[in-house]
């Protein structure tokens, strides 16, 4: 059976209350754009692109490149507000049916160790609280 296209996957996701993950990545997005006047690190936020599906040419392409399994999908590379941290890493999950990979959870472990604020959360209202959390807005 063939894939359905992704518009056809969005709306379905959307009409049952679970987006898929690259939805609830835009909203997160739209919400760092709109607040960038709240905190210059703001805009520096990125996120990693390692959730965008590719070629099997273009994957090989990438992992030469220095793309691997595990890295989170945004980082705002910005001191906290209480100054404990110096960068801020997330992974962001579907609120249902996301699972979590042994190299992401070993990424967490690291990047925590190494001074960074590192999660993996659900849904963007969960990423927004954490990323307002930690500049205090």
């Amino acid at each position: 059976m063939a894939k359905l296209p992704y518009k056809v996957r969005q709306h379905l996701a959307i009409v049952k209350g679970n987006p898929l993950e690259a939805d609830e990545q835009k909203e997160v997005f739209i919400w760092i754009r709109k607040n960038e006047y709240r905190n210059e690190a703001l805009k520096h936020a990125f996120c990693t692109l390692n959730g965008i599906r590719l070629r099997p040419s273009q994957l090989r392409g990438a992992k030469e490149q220095g793309n691997r399994a595990g890295v989170l999908d945004i980082v705002i590379p910005a001191r906290s507000a209480d100054g404990e941290f110096c960068g801020l890493y997330i992974d962001i999950k579907r609120l249902k049916g996301s699972k979590t990979s042994a190299e992401q959870i070993e990424e967490v472990r690291w990047l925590r160790s190494q001074g960074y604020c590192a999660d993996i959360r659900k849904g963007h209202d969960s990423v927004i609280a954490m990323i307002k959390e930690y500049f205090d807005l």
